[in-house]
């Protein structure tokens, strides 16, 4: 088994608001525990997402102030392996796409306009669907979810009527219980009122060691343009901006076959000022369409670290620390090299 180390971070150790991970982080994705509503923030929209301006903080405490305070921070040496050893798959991209989960954002408004109520599909390969129910929408912040690990049969379910409760996705002996987001904005929308959850353009789903190897490739290449102010053309064609503070999201996503894929991309936006980052939900499991509408985790790409930062995903989940070490072994078993894990607490979000 590899070894790593592994960090558990105490968030309100560091100097970061009770509230979540820095002052300056959007209470909407760092506090969705408390039904994050419109207007909860009127920073939506100011600039970069959380899930990139949070790295830097959360970086730099970790590099600084919390490595060096062993009473703050419980640091330990850790055998990562997952129960039933390398879980990987051997799948063309096409192959990948059979098997991963789709998503949709909808309404329950008669011409399917933005409404408070709706739901968020979760669409099968086969065409079977599964509803995650909304709980609030605004023009700036986009769809909001709650109840984020409860599928129902029926739309209905999430708009005044009733539906049967699902029992899929499946918990995970290794990788816990997959949840949604706890928000999709809307340019991470085909529209902006909704539709398909778009895909990262640059996005690389891990699904055999020739995956891995060219998630290694292109990550040198995003390095390469962060912060070089220029356009460059993503896989539909159109042109995206990388900031100067490079973000390396990833996220672990429930399948029909049971064993899960990866999913990494980095964090680009349509805009030179960065206003409109695409984030976790638009790093999905097929290349073209559908974005990640459920993982059971997700986090950044820091070198040879992983965290489980994501203000969308981890946030009020059961996310622990032995779920992301084997998420670290499951990096390593494609050969994506992983020495170190920092996991923060889904509830200091």
């Amino acid at each position: 088994m590899n070894r790593f180390r592994s960090v558990v971070l105490l968030v309100m150790a560091v100097g970061c608001d009770a509230g979540g991970v820095g002052s300056t982080g959007d209470a909407d994705d760092v506090a969705p525990g408390v039904d994050a509503r419109p207007g909860v923030d009127a920073r939506l929209d100011s600039g970069p997402d959380p899930d990139t301006r949070d790295a830097a903080l959360t970086d730099a405490a970790l590099n600084d102030a919390a490595l060096a305070d062993a009473a703050l921070i419980d640091a330990v040496t850790a055998d990562a392996g997952t129960q039933d050893g390398c879980r990987v798959h051997d799948l063309t991209p096409a192959e990948a796409c059979g098997i991963a989960l789709t998503g949709r954002v909808t309404f329950c408004s008669d011409d399917g306009s933005p409404s408070d109520e709706g739901a968020l599909e979760v669409i099968r390969p086969g065409g079977s669907i599964g509803y995650l129910c909304a709980t609030g929408w605004s023009d700036d912040g986009g769809a909001f979810y709650s109840d984020r690990s409860q599928l129902y049969a029926s739309r209905a379910a999430c708009c005044g009527g009733t539906g049967a409760a699902l029992d899929w996705p499946a918990a995970d002996a290794d990788f816990g219980v997959p949840y949604g987001p706890t928000r999709v904005k809307p340019w991470e929308m085909l529209t902006d009122t909704g539709g398909e959850i778009r895909e990262n353009p640059f996005a690389v789903v891990v699904s055999s060691a020739g995956s891995a190897a060219a998630f290694e490739a292109a990550r040198l290449q995003w390095e390469a343009w962060s912060g070089d102010g220029l356009p460059h053309t993503g896989a539909d064609g159109n042109s995206y901006y990388f900031p100067g503070w490079p973000v390396i999201n990833y996220l672990v996503l429930p399948t029909i076959a049971g064993d899960p894929l990866i999913a990494i991309a980095p964090e680009v936006s349509q805009d030179a000022a960065f206003t409109h980052l695409l984030g976790h939900p638009t790093v999905g499991g097929c290349a073209s369409h559908g974005g990640a509408p459920m993982a059971y985790l997700g986090g950044m790409i820091e070198g040879t670290r992983i965290t489980n930062h994501s203000g969308r995903f981890s946030a009020g989940s059961q996310t622990t620390p032995e779920n992301l070490a084997n998420v670290a072994e499951l990096f390593n078993c494609y050969g994506i090299t992983v020495t170190e894990t920092v996991f923060q607490h889904p509830d200091d979000y």
